[in-house]
């Protein structure tokens, strides 16, 4: 995954906030524990907790490949 990490962070009232990195990083996919969403708001970047009713939703609603399909291939 390509990515501007976050500078800057600071927790706010229990809150994380920073600004975008002008810098462009890799970071392998199999690193990522969770999908957070952000919210920005003017130059500060909050990164929001995850949502409760992602629990409910299937690996495949949830945008995670299960693991039988892991090892398939796609062609285009």
């Amino acid at each position: 995954m390509v990515y501007h990490p976050l500078v800057n962070c600071q927790s706010i009232f229990g809150k994380w906030r920073g600004t975008w990195s002008k810098s462009i990083e890799v970071l392998p996919t199999s690193t990522i524990c969770s999908i957070v969403g952000i919210w920005t708001y003017f130059d500060k970047v909050y990164v929001l907790r995850k949502h409760p009713g992602l629990t409910m939703l299937s690996e495949e609603e949830n945008g995670q490949e299960s693991e039988e399909n892991e090892d398939e291939v796609f062609v285009l």
